[in-house]
């Protein structure tokens, strides 16, 4: 409901494909519909471009730190992350997310939506968390 009430939010657009991930689904005809209509001067752009399979995990991590203010770097830093770790998740590498998703309890904002979302994939695919206590 969030993408047809807002359709070029990038961060809507990204979460519904997590939530199609969770799910099992495949939705890449859908997420590409929906890129079609964000902004692709913006961050996550690239995040959104991992998931379209036009980038891959190491582009977005460059893309996340090529902010200008600090601030921004460490904010996209931690967002990429999480959602590369989805992404690991997506093509059947769990092992390799697990590292993702604690850095992102380890530096994002703990009021970030990705902060808790990263702690509940640890959760997961089980184990403890460690750190990122609120």
């Amino acid at each position: 409901m969030a993408v047809k009430l807002k359709p070029t939010s990038l961060y809507h657009v990204l979460w519904l494909h997590v939530a199609r991930v969770h799910a099992g689904q495949a939705d890449a005809d859908e997420f590409a519909a929906n890129a079609q209509k964000l902004d692709r001067s913006k961050w996550p752009w690239p995040v959104a471009t991992l998931f379209l399979g036009l980038i891959g995990p190491n582009e977005t991590f460059k893309a996340a730190g090529a902010a200008e203010e600090e601030s921004a770097r460490n904010e996209h830093s931690c967002e990429a992350d999480f959602f590369v770790g989805v992404y690991r998740i997506e093509k059947g590498s769990p092992a390799a997310a697990r590292p993702l998703f604690q850095s992102a309890v380890d530096h994002c904002p703990h009021d970030y939506f990705e902060y808790g979302a990263a702690k509940f994939e640890l959760k997961k695919l089980g184990g403890q968390v460690n750190g990122g206590q609120d």
